[in-house]
């Protein structure tokens, strides 16, 4: 069965706090902030709109939309 997490998986959200290349940072989705991560090679500014692609563990993997 989906968990809370799960649900979050096709989300938008928005950066909170600067993702790094290949590092993490903190992105807020239905209102709960959670901790981020990306394969994109440049850095996700903050304020910009990140999609959820997965979960690992308590992190989002997201990318730009």
């Amino acid at each position: 069965s989906r968990t809370n997490a799960d649900r979050n998986i096709g989300e938008i959200g928005v950066v909170i706090k600067t993702i790094a290349p290949r590092g993490s940072g903190l992105v807020k989705v239905s209102g709960q902030e959670w901790s981020a991560f990306s394969d994109e090679e440049e850095p996700i500014e903050t304020g910009v709109n990140v999609r959820v692609v997965e979960i690992r563990g308590v992190k989002l993997k997201v990318e730009k939309v």
